[in-house]
């Protein structure tokens, strides 16, 4: 007497770990798309990104603050940072401050053009969400950096370099720079804070990869890198750790607040153009405290 043969069951459709049954259609991934009810950059965009570039640019060629340093020595946590991160051997510090150079340059690279110029636009297709992604980073990138070049020259903070060229003036190669008094704060954690604020801002707005896991992934690598020239910056003596806190706090809220607070929310169609958001990012540093101050009118 012959047994009779085993059905097989077959898995359900369309669970997770199982290949899609004959004729189904794949899932199509997220298309990332301008919003008709997201504000748009308008003049006030304008005058903003172009007064940031034009003091940024200014300050730089003027180097207000003078040749001496107003501010001297550590606060909070910089000696016991100093003392746990500085590479000792010039040739450490000198390839501390190389890699810190190569990631703020890697940092601005992918935000002015990668996602904007090769994801948005040449793969997806979209020149409008593109060239609002790339007024968005200027605007970001213009106001920390003006505010970074503005507070240096106020603030003309010796640079914890200092005291070692006095003693030997081959220490590093600033030591006769005038530079040595921009110390706070660090502008390589604010340019790529700004960086990391972008791509969380942008990642997390918009399916640009998978509007998943890579999405998420691409905002916490930002800050990571972030993080990184950070440590850098504090291993080849060129800042102090209140520096590169605050730097990445003034960077990371303009990059994530600018285009969170001004473009990425919604409202009527009809106030798409409107400017009715704003917000200035200042630096507070005090004896026993430093971070960010956020000036102005979120409603």
């Amino acid at each position: 007497m012959s047994e009779d043969p085993v059905a097989v069951q077959q898995p359900p459709k369309g669970l997770p770990g199982f290949a899609p049954g004959p004729g189904a259609q794949p899932e199509a991934l997220p298309h990332p798309e301008w919003n008709p009810r997201w504000r748009k950059a308008g003049f006030w965009d304008a005058v903003v990104t172009s007064a940031g570039a034009i003091l940024y640019v200014a300050e730089s060629q003027i180097e207000l603050g003078g040749n001496g340093a107003d501010w001297l020595g550590p606060i909070l946590w910089d000696d016991a940072v100093r003392d746990a991160l500085r590479f000792k051997l010039s040739s450490g510090r000198k390839t501390a401050g190389t890699i810190s150079d190569l990631m703020m340059i890697g940092s601005l690279v992918h935000n002015a053009l990668l996602d904007n110029l090769l994801v948005a636009w040449a793969i997806h297709g979209e020149p409008e969400l593109a060239w609002q992604m790339s007024l968005m980073n200027a605007e970001a990138y213009a106001i920390a950096l003006s505010m970074t070049s503005l507070v240096k020259a106020i603030s003309s903070r010796a640079r914890p370099m200092v005291e070692e060229c006095r003693a030997d003036p081959l220490y590093s190669p600033d030591c006769q720079s005038l530079d040595q008094y921009r110390s706070f704060f660090s502008g390589h954690s604010a340019v790529t804070a700004v960086g990391a604020g972008l791509l969380c801002a942008h990642h997390l707005s918009l399916p640009l990869y998978d509007g998943g896991l890579l999405d998420a992934g691409t905002c916490a690598m930002g800050i990571a890198l972030t993080m990184a020239t950070g440590a850098m910056r504090i291993a080849s003596d060129n800042h102090w750790a209140t520096d590169v806190t605050t730097g990445h706090l003034v960077g990371f809220a303009s990059g994530f607040l600018v285009p969170m607070l001004l473009y990425y929310n919604e409202r009527d169609p009809g106030q798409a153009g409107s400017f009715d958001r704003r917000v200035v990012l200042l630096p507070s540093v005090g004896p026993d405290q430093v971070g960010v101050q956020v000036v102005g009118s979120l409603l």
